[in-house]
């Protein structure tokens, strides 16, 4: 099981692109936690592919939730805007 995360922040802090890739499935796996780092804690960031709003404090202390991605050479990217 192998997993690359690649994460690229704005010099403002405003915006954010995670790459996440995963080279060899897990069995049975059901989500991925992922913390970043470097965001504003006082900022709130919009995830756009879902909508959801989460705070800057959040994303870097309990992580965002990734849906597992079936199959082995799969990839997710993910861009966060201030919101």
């Amino acid at each position: 099981f192998k997993l690359y995360i690649l994460y690229s922040l704005s010099k403002d802090k405003k915006e954010a692109l995670v790459t996440y890739v995963q080279v060899l499935s897990r069995p049975n796996f059901h989500s991925r936690r992922v913390r970043l780092k470097g965001l504003s804690p006082e900022n709130r960031y919009r995830i756009e592919e879902t909508g959801e709003v989460l705070g800057g404090d959040v994303l870097m202390q309990a992580g965002m939730l990734i849906a597992p991605l079936w199959g082995d050479y799969r990839s997710r990217l993910i861009h966060l805007t201030e919101a």
